[in-house]
């Protein structure tokens, strides 16, 4: 179990490393265009960034391929319910669209106005 974390945990570093790498080539690519490097410039572009590309394809393949059990992204119904766990205030009523809130709210105004008159 822990081998199969430390794997998935490698793989993670990877791919970061590899973005990382990606957006700093990108910079000096767009530096290079800049002090009319031209020849520099579309070696980065047309060379060093599509060869990191394929290498981050491949480790994202590898990852859906393993199927790894590691969530990086946290989904908004993840949060709702955290939150309504901690505010009593239930899920329905957090995951409401903006739609629906303004609907109760001409509800509410109506009512309002039509107490006062």
């Amino acid at each position: 179990m822990k081998a199969q974390y430390e794997n998935e945990k490698h793989r993670g570093d990877q791919i970061n490393e590899i973005r990382k790498k990606i957006d700093e080539l990108k910079a000096k690519a767009d530096d290079a265009e800049r002090k009319y490097d031209l020849a520099t410039a579309s070696d980065i572009r047309y060379y060093a960034i599509p060869d990191l590309q394929t290498k981050l394809e491949r480790l994202a393949a590898e990852e859906a391929a393993n199927g790894d059990t590691s969530k990086d992204t946290v989904t908004p119904e993840q949060i709702a319910e955290i939150v309504a766990r901690w505010t009593n205030i239930p899920v329905t009523r957090l995951m409401s669209t903006e739609k629906e809130k303004l609907v109760r709210k001409s509800v509410y105004v109506m009512t309002i106005t039509s107490l006062l008159t």
